[in-house]
């Protein structure tokens, strides 16, 4: 499949490696298929690029790389309608917020993290419901290999 971007240009991919949302992203429910798009020296980064959004892309990052026992408690009902009640059937995915486009206050999403059935490639955002986690945790240098990420951004 080929895909027009704004930031990386034309990008061929596999079917397969589509993630689709069928409710979209919070704030942005038109947002429903993704790709990664990955990019040597990004470090513990990922881009997730809109595949029908040339615009739309953003720096995500696994929650458990910032936070070791990061879970994910009271979303049960979203798991089991995902089928990933097992954590080896699931991708866990957090927003990254670059606010001038480098690492400099960067924030990520762990309140409302995207999960992923592995097997399907189906997700949904979930909200988190019991506070522990904040929508702008800061990443106060906690991460490593981010030069492609900022080049990108």
């Amino acid at each position: 499949m080929k895909i027009a971007t704004t930031r990386f240009g034309a990008l061929e991919v596999p079917e397969q490696a589509l993630i689709t949302l069928p409710c979209g992203l919070i704030g942005l429910g038109h947002v429903t298929r993704l790709v990664f798009v990955d990019q040597e020296d990004a470090g513990w980064f990922r881009w997730w690029q809109a595949v029908d959004h040339p615009e739309i892309a953003f720096v995500t990052i696994d929650p458990s790389r910032l936070v070791e026992e990061y879970a994910l408690a009271g979303v049960d009902e979203d798991l089991r309608a995902l089928g990933v009640g097992d954590a080896s059937m699931r991708m866990v995915i957090a927003l990254t917020s670059l606010p001038q486009g480098t690492l400099d206050g960067a924030t990520v999403n762990l309140l409302a993290p995207i999960v992923v059935n592995r097997a399907t490639g189906q997700g949904r955002q979930v909200v988190l419901p019991d506070g522990r986690y904040s929508v702008a945790h800061p990443l106060d240098g906690t991460v490593s290999g981010t030069r492609a990420v900022e080049m990108a951004a």
